[in-house]
């Protein structure tokens, strides 16, 4: 198994607007879930996760989190727009590995 890295970074904003400005930079709004906390996320690469996306397939990623923090995460689920079909929105969990 080979686990795709992803770049993120944090983000202090929720909400429509600023996802929206967050998309027309080839961003991707996410959240990350761990011991039933959500860390906001920012994609910074939508291109390179849709060909991840895919072409992998495991549903394992490697985040690496402002360039900080490598994660391996489990992709839960990915928000489309219903009739464009781009990526609206993402959400991960932390891999129980990571679980203290």
């Amino acid at each position: 198994m080979t686990i795709q890295n992803i770049k993120a970074l944090t983000r202090n904003w929720v909400g429509g607007a600023e996802a929206n400005r967050s998309r027309l930079q080839n961003r991707i709004p996410a959240v990350l879930v761990h011991q039933g906390k959500a860390q906001h996320l920012e994609l910074t690469d939508a291109k390179a996760f849709l060909y991840q996306l895919t072409h992998n397939l495991d549903n394992h990623f490697l985040l690496d989190i402002d360039a900080q923090e490598s994660v391996t995460v489990i992709l839960k689920e990915v928000q489309r727009h219903p009739i464009s079909l781009k990526v609206l929105h993402v959400d991960f969990y932390l891999t129980p590995e990571h679980h203290a």
